[in-house]
C-alpha cells in the first residue's frame, strides 16, 4: 500500500472516531445515563453511554419536529463502545455579554442567553463586582433544606424554619414593616436604640452595656 494511501486510510480511522449528531432521546432509567443520536445521513445510532464530568449532570434537550436540539459529540473507543462525551445546544449557550472573562455559570434552557448575571432568570454564576467575587443565584423560586430546618423564597415570601433561629450583630440591626420599625446600634461600650413610626424617629438614649454579653450556651 502506497504511503498516501496508508495516510487517507488512517485519516478516516481517525474521523470516524469522532461523530457529531443530534439528541433524539434521553434514558436515565439504566443503570448508565444513555441516549440515541442521529448521525450523517440520518444514521441513528442507540444505547450510547452519555458520560458526564463528576459532579456535574444535565437532562439535555433533544431535537423537536424542525430537527433543532441538543448536538453531541460521540466518541468511538472500539466498534461495540461508543460514548457521547459532551452534549450542548447553541439555543440556550449563554451570549457575548452574559459572561465577564474569568466567569462560571450553570444555566438552563429557562434562562435568557443575553442576560447578564444580575438579570438572568434561571442561572448560578460565579463572577465578579467592584473586584469582589461573587456568585449570583437567580432562579424563580429557592427551596433549601438541611435536616428539618429549610429556608424558602418565592419573591414574595421569605419563610425560615428550624427549632432554633438565631441572629447575632456585632455593631447593628435594623428591622422595618412599611415604616414602622428599630434601628439597634452598639460601639462595643454603648447602645441604643431608634424606634420610628412612619417616618418619625424617637431617637434612643445611650445605655452602658450591662451585664456583658454572655453566651446562654445550649437551651
Amino acid at each position: 500500500m502506497s504511503l498516501p494511501r496508508l495516510v487517507e486510510k488512517l485519516r478516516r480511522r481517525v474521523s470516524n472516531m469522532a461523530i457529531r449528531g443530534t439528541v433524539r432521546l434521553v434514558n436515565f432509567s439504566l443503570a448508565r445515563t444513555e441516549v440515541q443520536v442521529s448521525g450523517r445521513i440520518n444514521e441513528t445510532k442507540e444505547g450510547l453511554e452519555f458520560f458526564q464530568p463528576f459532579g456535574f449532570s444535565s437532562h439535555p434537550v433533544v431535537a423537536d419536529e424542525d430537527g433543532k436540539g441538543a448536538e453531541a459529540i460521540i466518541l468511538e473507543l472500539d466498534p461495540d463502545h461508543r460514548v457521547v462525551i459532551v452534549c450542548g445546544d447553541r439555543r440556550f449557550e449563554l451570549k457575548d455579554g452574559a459572561l465577564l472573562p474569568g466567569d462560571s455559570a450553570q444555566y438552563s434552557d429557562l434562562d435568557d442567553p443575553g442576560a447578564s448575571a444580575v438579570d438572568a432568570l434561571h442561572r448560578i454564576q460565579l463572577t465578579r463586582s467592584n473586584g469582589k467575587r461573587l456568585a449570583v443565584v437567580r432562579s424563580e423560586i429557592v427551596d433549601m433544606k438541611c435536616g428539618s430546618s429549610s429556608i424558602f423564597m418565592d419573591g414574595e415570601k421569605i419563610r425560615l424554619e428550624a427549632d432554633y433561629i438565631e441572629s447575632h450583630a456585632r455593631k447593628r440591626m435594623h428591622w422595618d414593616l412599611n415604616g414602622y420599625g428599630e434601628d439597634w446600634a452598639s460601639d462595643g461600650t454603648a447602645w441604643w436604640v431608634d424606634v420610628w413610626k412612619k417616618g418619625n424617629v424617637v431617637p434612643g438614649i445611650d445605655e452602658d452595656i450591662s451585664p456583658p454579653e454572655h453566651d446562654h450556651g445550649d437551651l
